[in-house]
C-alpha cells in the first residue's frame, strides 16, 4: 500500500455527503445505499465518485478511513475489518 494520503477533515459538501459515507464505509454497495436513500443507483454511483474525488482518493476502503478516523471520530481507534475492506 502507498504512503498514507492526509484525508481533509471535512471537505467541501460533506454535509451533503454524511449520509452516504457511513454506507459506503459499512461496506454497501450502490444498489445498497440507492434503496436505503430511495435514490437510483446511477445517482449512488455519481455521489460515490463525487466523494472520492472531494477525498482525493481512488478507492472506497479509503472512504471508510476517513469516515473511521476523522468525519466520525470515536474515543478508540477504528479496527480495521476485512469484510468492510473488501473491494466491492
Amino acid at each position: 500500500m502507498a504512503a498514507a494520503t492526509a484525508l481533509p477533515v471535512r471537505p467541501n459538501g460533506a454535509r451533503r455527503n454524511a449520509p452516504r459515507s457511513p454506507r459506503i464505509a459499512a461496506g454497501m454497495t450502490n444498489g445498497e445505499i440507492a434503496g436505503e436513500l430511495a435514490i437510483a443507483p446511477k445517482t449512488a454511483s455519481a455521489h460515490v465518485e463525487h466523494i472520492l474525488a472531494k477525498l482525493g482518493v481512488s478507492r472506497r476502503a479509503e472512504i471508510a478511513t476517513w469516515v473511521a478516523n476523522i468525519a466520525l471520530p470515536t474515543t478508540a481507534p477504528a479496527k480495521a475489518d476485512p469484510a468492510v475492506l473488501s473491494h466491492r
